[in-house]
């Protein structure tokens, strides 16, 4: 693990899973610009969405999954927007391998990384309304509250 763990281009915080005990997360995504959603993958065709995407979506900020391929289509039918206006959203194609996966992610956010933190801000400032439409549209379904605990 710790070898996997220096490989990559950042540093990565690791905290407990307060969601399991009903705690407040706000603060695990209040300094984090994109969320790179590890999401439980199924062994059938069915694309699965837990509360590790929706826990970005609730906290207002955009996200990458790394999830079963179709996963943002699946997003989309349920009336969330992605953000392929700002990044290659194509690792999330059908037939696409978790190899070929796994490194479009790491080129989106090692793209992400290299870039400043004004250019972020702005790009940030461009999903708003995105961002806002997918919290909005969220607190729609009725499990919401249960994401929402304070």
């Amino acid at each position: 693990f710790q070898k996997f763990k220096d490989a990559l281009p950042m540093d990565i915080d690791f905290t407990e899973n307060l969601h399991q005990t009903d705690q407040n997360e706000a603060h695990l995504l209040k300094n984090v610009f994109v969320n790179l959603v590890n999401e439980t993958h199924q062994p059938d065709n069915l694309t699965f969405v837990t509360e590790k995407t929706y826990r970005s979506i609730n906290y207002c900020r955009p996200f990458i999954v790394n999830g079963d391929n179709g996963t943002l289509a699946y997003l989309k039918d349920l009336g969330f927007k992605t953000f392929s206006d700002f990044w290659d959203e194509s690792y999330d194609d059908n037939g696409t391998s978790d190899q070929v996966k796994i490194r479009k992610i790491t080129d989106i956010i090692k793209d992400l990384c290299s870039r400043s933190k004004d250019d972020l801000m702005h790009m940030f400032q461009d999903m708003t309304p995105i961002i806002k439409h997918n919290h909005e549209h969220l607190q729609q379904f009725e499990q919401w509250h249960k994401l929402n605990i304070q």
